[in-house]
């Protein structure tokens, strides 16, 4: 179970296979927003995802437990990391599986 600010996650389908094609899914709108919007405007949408990839997987208000407050994109993106993190420990992925999770890595992601 992934825990992200001492907010215990628990998924209502419990499969890595969904969890995965959610993240393929984020990562296709972040590159979409990347290629059409700039600064701020790019910011604000890439948050909106990151929150809403959250919200769909663990039910509506996730991402008010989990960002306490604070929905800056560098404190999104850390918890995007964190939770890739825990992911990739709990279901005990595959090194392939690994390899595509890598560009979420937080230090990739600060250069959105």
């Amino acid at each position: 179970m992934a825990e992200l600010n001492g907010v215990k996650l628990q998924l209502n389908i419990n499969k890595k296979d969904f969890i995965l094609l959610k993240m393929f899914n984020l990562q296709t709108e972040i590159n979409r927003l990347q290629g059409s919007l700039q600064g701020e405007e790019l910011a604000l949408k890439t948050i909106y995802a990151i929150l809403e990839f959250f919200n769909l997987l663990y039910g509506n208000g996730t991402d008010k437990k989990i960002t306490r407050g604070k929905t800056d994109l560098i404190s999104c993106l850390g918890l995007l990391s964190s939770y890739m993190e825990q992911i990739v420990k709990e279901y005990q992925l595959s090194e392939k599986e690994k390899e595509k999770l890598s560009k979420y890595n937080k230090n990739r992601l600060v250069r959105v």
